[in-house]
């Protein structure tokens, strides 16, 4: 008969600042930028749905999609799940990609985000 072979892999856990957050999604870098917020999902909504905001993303054609996690950042609110698109060095730059971001997140804005 044919035998089947299961494999089971067992994940290695996140480093502490990184999230499991697949192929295709990019780390917020270590140093201070702008972004495009996309999506600000509670903590509380799980990141599975923090994850399907990024694919809309990616799948719209957005470059440097990615997710970082609010509370990890002095200035920004707490317990959220943020999907960003690009990392810009101005609010300039970022607003000016802000408008092809809108069309798919139409409550998208440039934000600045410090480490």
């Amino acid at each position: 008969g044919s035998e089947k072979t299961i494999v089971a892999l067992t994940p290695l856990p996140p480093a502490p600042e990184t999230l499991p957050l697949g192929p295709r999604l990019i780390p917020w870098p270590g140093h201070a930028g702008f972004t495009i917020v996309l999506a600000a999902v509670p903590t509380r909504a799980g990141l599975a749905r923090a994850r399907r905001e990024a694919m809309r993303a990616l799948r719209a054609g957005l470059p440097e999609v990615g997710i970082l996690v609010s509370s990890r950042y002095p200035d920004l609110h707490p317990g959220y799940y943020l999907v960003f698109s690009g990392v810009y060095d101005s609010l300039e730059e970022a607003q000016t990609r802000l408008p092809r971001a809108s069309a798919r997140f139409p409550g998208a804005f440039a934000r600045q985000i410090a480490r």
